[in-house]
C-alpha cells in the first residue's frame, strides 16, 4: 500500500490536473489509505468530479467527500433564492450547502 504522504501528494496532483475541478481550495487528508476531501466548490458536478478523480488514484482505499457546495451569486427575489436552495439540497449526494447568495437591490 502507498504511504499516506505519497497518496496525499498523488491525489492533490490529480485534482490539480483535472479540468473539471477548478477550485484551488480543496484539501486532501489521508489516514491509512482513506482519503478525505474538504473545501468549497461552486457546483455539485465539481464536487462529484473531484471525488471521481481522487478514486482514480492507485492506493485510495476509501473516499470521504466532505467538499461543500457554495452557492455564489446575486438574486432578484426571495423566490429565486428559495428555488436555488431547493435545487441544491435536492441534488443527490449533497450533504452540505453554503448559501452565499445575495439579493440584488
Amino acid at each position: 500500500m502507498e504511504t499516506d504522504s505519497k497518496l496525499k501528494h498523488d491525489v492533490s496532483a490529480v485534482l490539480q490536473l483535472e479540468a473539471s475541478v477548478t477550485s484551488k481550495s480543496i484539501g486532501v487528508d489521508v489516514h491509512h489509505g482513506a482519503v478525505t476531501l474538504t473545501g468549497k466548490v461552486a457546483s455539485y458536478s465539481e464536487q462529484r468530479n473531484a471525488g471521481r478523480a481522487a478514486l482514480r488514484v492507485w492506493g485510495v482505499a476509501n473516499l470521504k467527500n466532505e467538499i461543500k457546495v457554495a452557492l455564489p451569486g446575486d438574486l432578484h427575489s426571495w423566490q429565486e433564492r428559495k428555488l436555488a436552495l431547493h435545487a441544491a439540497w435536492g441534488s443527490p449526494g449533497i450533504g452540505n450547502v453554503e448559501d452565499k447568495m445575495l439579493l440584488a437591490a
